[in-house]
């Protein structure tokens, strides 16, 4: 039987892993968060009361046979800004009355190696706490600051609150590994573990939890944070500490590019974590390699 792997986070970082990971004999499931407020996804959430679909397409694209191809469909933009593959899945939703459906549907469609699931299919919004005491709403705002510096992220929450897909808590439960994906920390990650089941399932769950640690901070997310940073915000969050961190060994001799994510590892083990340093740097220095990533995730998640 092939060792049941779970993904959770948004599209970008996520897909980029996925588009590599599934050429590995590894039974896949992405849970994918749905708080995307901006975009060809924000007007179609705004006009049409659908779930954001742009990050369902990443990652569905990315699981395809051939991503190439269907990046290149599914991908292309029209001049009033909509993606096809958004007005797809937008088009599937509005027909079957579920997202979940619209996503099922497009995944035989493109045939895809795994399963994409979004974390819930009930619409809410992001709200991040800032220590200066201001609220910012929706995560378009909270990713992209409209502010040169501003005040750090205190904590995040959902409104309203919305509860888990059981098919999410049951992809959880049944789980060898878990994988928190490269991403925004406060936007693309945490928000899966937000809604209501998420948490609970991942303190419950035998899977071992990994992380695979960003090259780079995010500025008006997590300026100057360290890897610790990001690891111990995520045991906040979740209410159970990781057991696996996959950090860039190059960061420590790399001094082409700025906003790295340091980290010590003898004081991260005294944590409690297992550390794994390998290369992951892309030709883009800001940027980690896929490929690189997907063969780490791969041989750790084979372990078992």
């Amino acid at each position: 039987m092939k060792t049941r792997v779970v993904t959770i986070g948004g599209g970008t970082g996520q897909s980029l892993l996925l588009s590599h990971l599934k050429d590995y004999p590894l039974d896949i499931t992405a849970i994918v968060s749905m708080v995307d407020n901006g975009g060809s996804t924000g007007l179609l959430r705004k006009h049409l009361g659908v779930m954001p679909p742009g990050d369902l397409r990443r990652c569905l694209v990315a699981l395809a046979p051939d991503t190439k191809i269907w990046s290149d469909v599914m991908e292309h933009r029209f001049g009033d800004g909509h993606t096809i593959g958004n007005l797809i899945l937008a088009g599937l939703e509005l027909k079957t009355g579920s997202c979940e459906k619209a996503v099922q549907q497009l995944s035989r469609w493109l045939h895809i190696r795994g399963r994409v699931l979004p974390v819930t299919c009930t619409a809410t919004t992001l709200y991040a706490r800032l220590f200066n005491g201001r609220t910012v709403v929706g995560e378009t705002n909270i990713d992209i600051p409209k502010q040169q510096r501003r005040s750090p992220i205190r904590s995040i929450y959902l409104k309203p609150a919305v509860t888990a897909l059981p098919s999410v808590l049951r992809a959880i439960r049944q789980a060898d590994y878990i994988v928190f994906t490269i991403g925004d920390l406060y936007t693309s990650l945490l928000p899966n573990v937000l809604v209501a089941g998420v948490a609970e399932a991942l303190q419950k769950t035998k899977a071992r939890l990994v992380y695979a640690c960003n090259r780079t901070t995010k500025d008006g997310e997590t300026n100057q944070y360290t890897a610790a940073d990001y690891l111990n915000t995520l045991n906040h969050y979740i209410g159970r500490p990781i057991d696996d961190l996959i950090v860039d060994k190059t960061i420590t001799t790399d001094h082409t590019v700025a906003h790295l994510v340091h980290y010590n590892r003898t004081g991260l083990e005294q944590a409690g974590v297992t550390v794994h340093e390998v290369d992951l740097r892309a030709k883009d220095h800001r940027k980690i390699d896929g490929k690189k990533l997907a063969a780490v995730v791969a041989k750790l998640c084979q372990r078992s």
